[in-house]
């Protein structure tokens, strides 16, 4: 996740700042976290998925409960400025149409304070709305952008990457993930559904581009 972000930074495209603390650097990392980030934080582990030990922080004490939680996953932890918004994810299919897939809002029930593990796998936790009810301009952009995470990253054939709308109407990418769900009602394939692939369809794409790049199983 650390990674990415630089190469987020180094590629122009917009992402929450960060600290990157090591468990034998934890006290003087949370001091500079403190002079430079404001509360709330989003803490979590550096190469987690499914927001796995990821957590808010919205004073110090929850900050070092988050940040020892953190650390029981990961020898490093991700402290990032919490930026609210509306939760987007937008994905990527090299080789179908212009690459981008409409963008899918996100929107937890009201006890969730973020798409956090519980939100995701929950039954009926979380509504998912495709295509996202947002203003064409800022559609174009969140394409725009996770195509752009997709290439600086060196990334193939697909991808989903993860944004926030704030309300000042900026797109802030938060991560990229390289092996997005794929099952019927994951993410990824709901967003190609709406883009004229049904599930079936889009596992022979997928499959037929492994072939053809003799990708064997």
């Amino acid at each position: 996740k650390h990674l990415t972000k630089v190469l987020y930074e180094k590629n122009g495209i917009p992402t929450p700042r960060w600290h990157l603390i090591h468990r034998e650097n934890l006290l003087r990392g949370l001091d500079s976290v403190c002079k430079e980030l404001d509360l709330p934080l989003m803490v979590k582990p550096r190469s987690q998925g499914s927001s796995i030990g990821m957590g808010m922080a919205k004073d110090i004490h929850s900050l070092e409960a988050l940040v020892k939680e953190a650390l029981s996953w990961d020898e490093y932890v991700i402290i990032e400025e919490y930026v609210q918004g509306r939760e987007l994810s937008c994905g990527v299919l090299e080789g179908w149409g212009d690459w981008t897939l409409p963008p899918i809002e996100i929107i937890p029930s009201e006890e969730f304070e973020f798409f956090d593990y519980e939100a995701k796998y929950t039954p009926g936790a979380t509504e998912e709305i495709c295509p996202a009810s947002i203003p064409a301009g800022v559609e174009r952009q969140a394409r725009k952008l996770a195509r752009k995470a997709h290439e600086a990253l060196l990334l193939a054939d697909y991808s989903r990457t993860d944004m926030i709308l704030a309300p000042s109407g900026r797109l802030y990418v938060i991560e990229t993930n390289t092996i997005p769900g794929m099952t019927e009602t994951s993410l990824l394939p709901q967003e190609a559904r709406v883009a004229g692939l049904e599930f079936h369809e889009l596992i022979a794409f997928l499959l037929d581009r492994a072939l053809k790049k003799g990708r064997f199983i």
